[in-house]
């Protein structure tokens, strides 16, 4: 492809990272992958095509998967507080490493404005205080 085709097409990497947020939402795993994988090609060097997959394995619960590209997207981009809530949720569904995810959720909530990020970080606390740290499975009544 040429330069000058190339560069048309880079417009539209936003539109593909929405349409794959889009097709996981609508547990169309096939259409999110292929959106996902062709931002990269658009940008390889940019966080939200891996926060993606991420996100398509998270929420297959897939969560040592998920954790470890959240973990690599982490390490290219630091700052990037999305990617830090969304590994200390996939940390979370481990007792081993509920701690550290909580740590990571909280630290990412103090540190940024953006309120989408506060709220996936609220929520995600709340869901490891009332269904995660419970005793019992809150899916069968009687389990010990």
């Amino acid at each position: 492809m040429s330069e000058e085709k190339f560069e048309q097409f880079l417009d539209d990497y936003r539109l593909l990272i929405e349409a794959g947020f889009s097709a996981v939402k609508l547990c169309d795993e096939t259409a999110a992958h292929r959106l996902f994988c062709a931002a990269e090609v658009l940008r390889s060097d940019a966080p939200e095509w891996a926060l993606g997959l991420g996100y398509i394995a998270l929420n297959k619960l897939e969560v040592k998967k998920a954790a470890q590209i959240f973990k690599e997207v982490l390490e290219q981009h630091p700052d990037y507080h999305i990617a830090q809530t969304f590994y200390g949720l996939a940390l979370l569904f481990s007792k081993e490493t509920r701690q550290e995810g909580e740590r990571l959720i909280k630290d990412s909530m103090n540190k940024t404005d953006d309120p989408s990020v506060k709220n996936l970080g609220r929520v995600s606390l709340e869901f490891a205080e009332t269904d995660l740290k419970k005793s019992k499975a809150p899916f069968f009544t009687g389990a010990e």
